[in-house]
């Protein structure tokens, strides 16, 4: 049904929206000096941007439930039951994290709120170019390649699987590998970027 195909979407936006402000956050630190009273301060310099990703994943996995909770009460179904509940969470966790490091690269790289601000202009296609309008079937051409190469075509395709189809552990696989693999990249960026501000 239309509700079931799209109940996914909702859940994955809630996910996508719940640490989209994290590099806006980063970079208002940045610029008020809140930072540089966090690098005198006596903890580790990387439990600060430990702390932040910590933060943004646990916000991604408590809006994903809450989601989850709207969906169900309007009728979606969630085929994998109570046993997917703490899958469905591990995933946000790890594509929450991984989301937020794409705005930590960008704030920590520029320092500047105004790139951050406009930045998600140009990765918000990410977003829209997945299966989340139809089914990868359906696609043609330079488009389907496009959503197939999309990272977040398959933790897209995750969530959906929990709610259709219940444990399909092939989907799954592909959700979480794509995830950790956005997540080696942004967050590695962030690292980066993170140990040059510190120094």
């Amino acid at each position: 049904t239309y509700l079931a195909f799209y109940a996914p979407v909702a859940l994955f936006t809630a996910l996508y929206f719940s640490t989209g402000s994290t590099g806006l956050e980063v970079v208002t630190d940045i610029s008020t000096g809140y930072m540089d009273r966090m690098f005198v301060s006596p903890i580790k310099r990387s439990a600060i941007l430990l702390g932040k990703l910590l933060a943004m994943g646990t916000r991604a996995m408590i809006q994903s439930l809450i989601m989850l909770g709207f969906v169900l009460l309007w009728g979606a179904p969630f085929e994998a039951g109570w046993a997917g509940l703490p899958v469905l969470m591990l995933l946000a966790l790890f594509f929450g994290m991984a989301w937020a490091g794409l705005g930590l690269a960008i704030s920590l790289f520029t320092k500047n709120p105004r790139v951050v601000q406009s930045g998600f202009v140009f990765f918000m296609p990410l977003t829209l170019m997945t299966t989340a309008q139809l089914p990868l079937d359906l696609l043609s051409g330079w488009y389907k390649t496009v959503v197939t190469l999309n990272p977040i075509t398959y933790v897209l395709e995750g969530i959906r699987s929990l709610m259709l189809t219940g444990f399909d552990a092939t989907v799954l696989t592909h959700a979480f590998i794509a995830a950790i693999l956005f997540g080696a990249v942004t967050l590695g960026a962030s690292f980066i970027a993170f140990k040059r501000l510190s120094n």
